[in-house]
């Protein structure tokens, strides 16, 4: 009778442990705003992933289409005009899946991976470019282009803006800093270095301070006695992971002057501050269980 009732015991255990993953990540995740990053008409967009990012997400602009469809299959270059090669030949073991009811690609990739590069476009529906032609806008599609760089292993990311782009990094640990070149007589927004601009609504338009939201730092990596004219580097990192995950975002905007004719001014940098709290939580609980697993086995 003892022996069964250890068994019954041990069992209830090991129930709990299977559903410990699932019960601790359900109580951090909360619904916000959607931030799912998308090039458009006059922005492209790069997603960088550290070495320690297994996961990103993106969309296409609403009603455009992904190039190439076949989500087995990548560009190995921006323009996107040959897509024979295979995500799997870029990185082995990764995959590329779509979310219809949401209209959001989502790439999952493995953690033993090589430094690669490739591309993916966005296209307008042929449609709307016949329908364009009508109006004397023109029947050509329009294009917007995805880069995604894939690094093999965690450290420093080094992003490096140019009008019209859109940049997007995590920060998952602390020790990871992304830096950002901003081009040649561009200006940082914001331009204090104590502030940034709160990207939880996906606007990058509310400036705050850096520590309201995460104990971290932007410093110039630029000598102050470098020419106004010259590109400027800045470096983010952490201190320490915030409670909850932050969505933080910062612009090198260009003076109109000195921009081409219909040029975007701006470049965006979307940074993801990666919450500590979720893994801290999820590894005192199962310490704990471990240890009861452990007494209950010795007694019996």
């Amino acid at each position: 009778m003892k022996t069964a009732r250890a068994s019954v015991g041990l069992l209830a255990i090991l129930a709990f442990l299977c559903v410990l993953p699932v019960f601790s990540s359900s109580q951090t995740q909360t619904e916000v705003t959607d931030t799912t990053p998308s090039c458009s008409e006059q922005t492209s967009l790069t997603l960088i992933l550290q070495g320690n990012d297994t996961e990103a997400s993106f969309r296409c602009p609403a009603t455009w289409t992904l190039k190439p469809q076949d989500v087995t299959k990548v560009c190995r270059e921006s323009e996107c005009t040959n897509a024979d090669d295979t995500l799997e030949s870029f990185v082995p073991g990764a995959t590329l899946t779509h979310d219809s009811a949401k209209s959001v690609y989502t790439l999952a990739l493995p953690t033993d991976r090589q430094d690669k590069t490739f591309y993916y476009n966005c296209a307008e529906p042929a449609s709307n470019a016949h329908a364009a032609k009508g109006t004397g806008r023109g029947g050509s599609n329009k294009t917007c282009k995805i880069t995604v760089k894939v690094l093999a292993s965690e450290g420093k990311q080094t992003v490096t803006c140019a009008a019209g782009e859109t940049h997007v990094a995590t920060v998952s640990a602390i020790g990871n800093a992304v830096t950002l070149t901003c081009p040649e007589s561009s200006t940082l927004k914001p331009e204090d270095v104590l502030q940034v601009f709160d990207d939880r609504d996906g606007r990058c338009a509310s400036a705050v301070a850096l520590t309201s939201l995460v104990d971290g730092a932007l410093s110039a990596a630029t000598p102050a006695t470098q020419a106004k004219t010259a590109s400027s580097q800045y470096v983010f990192s952490v201190n320490q992971l915030p409670e909850e995950t932050q969505q933080l975002c910062y612009k090198c905007v260009t003076p109109a002057n000195d921009r081409k004719k219909d040029a975007s001014t701006e470049c965006m940098l979307k940074l993801t501050v990666k919450s500590g709290a979720a893994a801290l939580a999820t590894a005192s609980i199962s310490v704990g269980v471990l240890a009861s697993l452990a007494s209950f086995l010795s007694a019996n």
